[in-house]
Parts: structure tokens; sequence; C-alpha cells
């Protein structure tokens, strides 16, 4: 991810750059205006300097975001393991898009546990969608087991599909790598 100032349409907007494809001829960027949550594609040849990319014959396409994708959303748990200890956290993001991968913002996020053992406590870090389609959540638990979590778009009514699923492990177990075995 890049970031930076451009200017359209007589304004100054803050970007940030998500991605590329390339063709023979031209890498199209897809762009984010994070202040404005106006999602464009930028169109070019590129040149490329050792500290900033240059984009030469650009054309801009403002991009609007369709409806909410919920087969094309991701719900990812990053760790996917942590001690079950009560304090120790995982966090949940979750990307809404459309069908095309453009993220869609604003939308209303809750995360519910939907299987596993004991109740986790969920903390919403931001429940309403960035202007790059995030909402975050993290989760921690004093139960050893795996809990699976989902994600509701509440502003449309309906769950995202993919789930995901945070392993609470017993703090010997989880603390493994920070373990001395002495004979």
């Amino acid at each position: 991810t890049a970031t930076g100032k451009f200017s359209f349409g007589g304004q100054t907007h803050n970007l940030s750059v998500f991605g590329h494809t390339t063709n023979a001829l031209n890498v199209t960027w897809l762009v984010v205006a994070t202040d404005s949550s106006t999602f464009i594609d930028i169109t070019g040849d590129p040149n490329s300097g050792n500290e900033q990319l240059v984009i030469d014959n650009v054309s801009v396409i403002q991009t609007i975001p369709g409806p909410v994708d919920p087969g094309a959303s991701t719900v990812v748990s990053l760790p996917s393991s942590v001690a079950a200890d009560g304090l120790s956290t995982s966090k949940i993001t979750v990307r809404l898009s459309d069908t095309n991968g453009i993220p869609v913002s604003g939308k209303t996020i809750t995360l519910a546990k939907t299987s596993g053992p004991g109740t986790p406590v969920i903390i919403t870090v931001s429940g309403t969608t960035s202007p790059i389609g995030l909402a975050t959540f993290t989760v921690a638990s004093s139960t050893v087991g795996a809990d699976v979590f989902k994600a509701t778009d509440v502003t449309d009514g309906f769950d995202i599909t993919q789930t995901a699923t945070v392993n609470f492990l017993a703090g010997s177990v989880a603390n493994i790598g920070n373990s001395t075995v002495a004979a």
C-alpha cells in the first residue's frame, strides 16, 4: 500500500494505492481517496523512481462500488491462535467489497461467536467500514478451544459468507516458543 496526494477535479486528495493490474500497454491502480471515500482507477504508463511512482498520460475514472457481495467479502483472524488467558487478543478484520473487489465503506458491521466453548470477549475497534472497506474487532477468551466468528453487515441485513476461527490455547501450549526445557 502506498499513500500520497493527487490533484483531480480541481481538488487535492489524500490517496492510498492498493494494487494494480497490468496489460501490455498500461498499469491500472486501484486508488482510494481517503479524505472523501472516492474510489478511482488510475491508468497510465508507469515510470518508477527510487522514492516515488511517476505516472504519465493519466486518465482518471471514478469507480463507485456496487452492493456488498457477502461471498467476495472476507473475515480474517490474526493471529489465529492465542493464549486462553483472557488477556491475549486476536484481531479480526472484516473487509467488505462488491463483486469486482471494490471496497465498500460506511457499513455497520457486528461480530458474533457462532460455535466453540466459553464466552469470548468481543471488542469493537471500528464497527463501521472505513474508506478501504475495513472493520476491526479484537477477541479474547479464558476458555481453551476453537471459536468460530461471523460478521454481519447490519446496514444491508446479511451475514458475510466467510468466517474466522480463533484457537484459544492453554497457556503453556500458547507460549511454547518462549518455553525452556531443562534436564
